[in-house]
């Protein structure tokens, strides 16, 4: 099953980081658009470009709104029961994002636009769509890449961003909520350096395929050794028994990206899951975060790998595909001061 990461809240993506960190660890990426086709005069040149390369699939989210009448309904009433929540409240009121936001009329569904209306939370209104607030509008665009990934058959489509206060606003806001768990690996994962061009990893992603795909299996591997541990000391076991595989597997992607002429440097990544053992959950909420120190350059420590706890909201969670999949993740900017793998 093909792995998508749906790169939200904008149709655009709009940091090359992640962007070229993305399709190193998936086979394509996606974007929510509010237009009818990819021929649209308004799609941005480069995801017509990815697109040519058959590496982006567009959602046109028009169709999919209409589609899925029952999980269109429970949407929908995620989110209206989201903006009325306590916790949304006090986020608004804490302005975590103090600028405007805009939601087009293409991705909005009458009923919650009508919500919107009532709670007097639509600013202004034009021809393309609303202005809201950008936390409605951040909340809106999470619950809607949620929707997108549990429709979604045949692939496996993952919401990602690339700044932490937009997963927090979209994994947080719902009264309903559920046990999760998240694997942190703390400046080690080998991505791009800056200089690195989108054609250059195009090419390299075709020609080391099968490299690429055993570092996902890395990750795998240790996402189920986990998922089977219930206490602190087997999960500190589990993490410094893996510590060896993603070590080697880091040396070896990071030898191979120098192999392909791409200069790389260590970035953060976060990657949240369901968790379904209560014994687990019970140990990480007590635990706080379980961490081992990681080698990624031979002879110096800079990074970690580590699991950490808690309750977060995901309309995926009811999807039966996804329970031992991914929910979200997250390629943290790339930090001051992160040294170069190669």
């Amino acid at each position: 099953m093909q792995r998508n990461l749906l790169y939200y809240p904008s149709i655009d993506i709009p940091h090359k980081e992640w962007l070229l960190s993305a399709l190193l660890y998936a086979d394509t990426v996606s974007t929510i658009v509010p237009y009818t086709s990819i021929s649209d005069d308004r799609m941005p040149n480069d995801l017509r470009e990815l697109y040519d390369q058959e590496i982006y699939k567009p959602v046109l989210i028009e169709k999919v709104l209409t589609d899925y009448q029952q999980e269109f309904g429970e949407f929908e009433q995620r989110f209206i029961s989201a903006t009325t929540s306590e916790e949304f409240k006090a986020l608004s009121n804490k302005k975590l994002v103090d600028q405007p936001g805009f939601l087009f009329e293409q991705k909005l569904t009458m009923n919650i636009k009508y919500h919107l209306q009532q709670e007097h939370l639509i600013k202004g209104q034009g021809g393309l769509g609303i202005a809201t607030d950008e936390t409605v509008a951040l909340l809106y665009m999470s619950f809607l890449a949620q929707y997108v990934a549990k429709v979604t058959e045949n692939e496996l489509v993952i919401p990602s961003t690339d700044l932490k206060k937009y997963e927090h606003i979209g994994f947080n806001l719902t009264k309903e909520k559920m046990p999760a768990f998240a694997i942190l690996l703390d400046r080690v994962l080998p991505v791009p350096g800056p200089d690195a061009t989108l054609e250059q990893v195009i090419q390299f992603k075709k020609d080391r395929k099968d490299e690429l795909f055993q570092f996902r299996k890395y990750l795998s591997a240790i996402q189920e050794k986990i998922r089977k541990a219930e206490t602190k000391e087997q999960l500190l076991e589990v993490l410094i028994d893996a510590r060896e595989s993603i070590e080697k597997g880091i040396h070896d992607l990071q030898k191979t990206m120098k192999d392909g002429g791409i200069k790389s440097v260590f970035t953060s990544f976060e990657s949240l899951l369901k968790l379904e053992s209560p014994k687990l959950f019970a140990t990480l909420t007590a635990a706080g975060i379980v961490s081992t120190p990681v080698n990624p350059v031979v002879g110096v420590i800079t990074g970690a790998i580590g699991i950490a706890g808690g309750m977060i909201s995901s309309y995926m969670g009811s999807k039966r595909e996804v329970d031992k999949a991914d929910l979200s993740y997250l390629f943290k900017a790339q930090k001051a001061g992160i040294i170069h793998a190669g």
